[in-house]
Order: C-alpha cells, then sequence, then structure tokens
C-alpha cells in the first residue's frame, strides 16, 4: 500500500494521529491553527467535486428528515446540554449550552462522504440549519440560561457563502466546465483531503488547555451528548440511519469557539474544543466500520 491509499483509506488513523499530536505536542500545531478556515475550504472544495447538483435537488424533498434533524439539533441536544450541565460551574455550562445550539459542522459532509452516506443531504442540511442559528440559538440560549447571544446574521450568512457555497460553487464549474482537471483532482482529492483534515484536527486541539478540575465532569457530558445525538438521529427514520446519525451528533463548534471568545471568556470556549477532540475520537469507529462496508 502506497501513502497515498494509505491517507485515503486509513482515515482514522490519520485522525489519531492528529489528536495525539495536538494534545502531546501542541506547539507546532499552534501554527496552523490561524489558517483552519482556509484549510477547511479545501476540504469543502474537494468533497463538493464528488456531489452532483441533482443529488442535491433529490435530498430537499425529504422534508421529513429535515424536520426531524432540526427537531434533534435545536431541540433535543439543548435541552440534553442543559439538563447534563447543571452540576458544572456557570461558565463551563454556558460553553456546552451554546455549543448544543449551533448549527451542522461544515466538514461533516466530508465525513459522511467517507462512509458512504448521503453527503448531498449533509451538505443542505449545513446550509439551512446555519442560516436558521441567527434567529434560533439566541432564543434558545437565552431560555436555558438567561444569558443572550447576539449572533450576527449577515456576518454568519456571509460565512456560509464563503464555507459551504463558493466551494460547493467552484467544484460544480470545476466539474462541468473543466471535467479533465476534475477527474485528475478526483483521482488525489481523497489523499489530500485526509492530510487537510489532519492539520485542521492539530491546529484547533493544540490550542486547549485540558489541565483544569472540571474536565471529566465536561467529558462525560460530552459523551454522553454525542450518544444522545446519534442514537436518536440513527433511531429516527428508517433510511440513512448512518447519516442522520452523523448529522444529528455534529456540530459546528468553530461558530461556538468566536462567539465565546468574543463575547464571553476562553473558558465558555472550553467545551467546544473538547467537542472536537471527542467527535473525532467517536468518528474513528465510523469510519473503520461504514468505510470498510462501502469499499
Amino acid at each position: 500500500m502506497n501513502i497515498s491509499s494509505f491517507l485515503s483509506e486509513e482515515l482514522w488513523l490519520v485522525i489519531l494521529a492528529a489528536i495525539f499530536l495536538g494534545i502531546c505536542l501542541p506547539q507546532p500545531g499552534g501554527y496552523l491553527a490561524p489558517y483552519a478556515i482556509y484549510l477547511l475550504l479545501g476540504v469543502m472544495f474537494l468533497t463538493g467535486l464528488e456531489i452532483e447538483l441533482h443529488y442535491i435537488k433529490s435530498t430537499l424533498q425529504n422534508k421529513r428528515n429535515f424536520i426531524a434533524s432540526f427537531l434533534i439539533i435545536f431541540l433535543v441536544m439543548p435541552l440534553v446540554a442543559f439538563i447534563l450541565s447543571l452540576p458544572l460551574p456557570n461558565d463551563l455550562k454556558l460553553g456546552i449550552i451554546l455549543m448544543a445550539t449551533m448549527p451542522i459542522g461544515m466538514s461533516s459532509t466530508f465525513f459522511i462522504l467517507k462512509v458512504g452516506g448521503d453527503a448531498a443531504y449533509a451538505l443542505v442540511l449545513t446550509t439551512l440549519t446555519t442560516l436558521a442559528t441567527p434567529f434560533l440559538a439566541p432564543m434558545i440560549v437565552k431560555t436555558l440560561t438567561g444569558v443572550f447571544v447576539e449572533i450576527n446574521a449577515f456576518e454568519l450568512f456571509v460565512s456560509l457563502l464563503e464555507l459551504v457555497v463558493l466551494p460547493f460553487g467552484l467544484a460544480l464549474i470545476f466539474r462541468n466546465f473543466g471535467k479533465g482537471l476534475s477527474k485528475r483532482l478526483l483521482k488525489i482529492s481523497s489523499p489530500i483531503t485526509s492530510i487537510l483534515i489532519f492539520l485542521i484536527i492539530w491546529g484547533i486541539l493544540s490550542k486547549t488547555n485540558f489541565l483544569f478540575p472540571e474536565i471529566w465532569q465536561v467529558v462525560l457530558i460530552e459523551l454522553i451528548m454525542l450518544a444522545v445525538g446519534f442514537g436518536v438521529g440513527y433511531c429516527m427514520v428508517k433510511r440513512d440511519r448512518v447519516t442522520m446519525g452523523l448529522t444529528s451528533a455534529s456540530k459546528n463548534v468553530t461558530l461556538s469557539m468566536v462567539i465565546a471568545l468574543n463575547i464571553f471568556n476562553p473558558v465558555v470556549a472550553i467545551p467546544s474544543i473538547i467537542w472536537v477532540l471527542l467527535r473525532n475520537v467517536a468518528i474513528v469507529p465510523a469510519l473503520w466500520i461504514w468505510g470498510r462496508k462501502k469499499a
């Protein structure tokens, strides 16, 4: 097996290596953190090359799944976060609840594609939940914590254009007007994307101090949240269960970290960064099991 094949087929090992380096060798990863957004743009573009437009059109007709996903993302997950975080100090409690109200994570499309799920559904759901977040998240956080969180709808819309619409639009142009180049990119897209994911995880995890007294409580709470999100999504439908499970357990923690750091303090951002660690640890068995089924 050459390096390209290894990176494509053993993403779970790549993720474990990134997690190890993020925790044990954080200093070099710190230089990567400011560029995580640009690396994510690359992931979204390469993922978009593998999604055809007609899949987007067909997935929009699945209203039942969209309603179920919205209920899990904006009702079930925040309520679970609120109940489980009651014993925690206020800043950590706020951080967990804030993170629980976030939309689908941008990178979920890539992971769902890797396990053979419905990547088009994940892309559309990411877009719709992100558009809904400025209106729903402040109301949910205010109701559960008494704290009002201002989310700039215009800035969020611009970030959505930059991180989802723009790379997918460029991928669509490549697919239709540069078929030769598109085919060549597709041949190398999987190992390149694995490298980008590796750098993103290493960079994000390197910015966290995991040495604080309540860390194990936060870890346990978020493990339960991950299990509930995936389990409810997986059991709620008969088809596309893996897709529903993974999207339900995915959160845009980059957004919650930005909000926490800009409006509150670094402690409020800690649960979001721990979620990155746990989500990527949890995705390893999914890649191992369903990725091999796809192959």
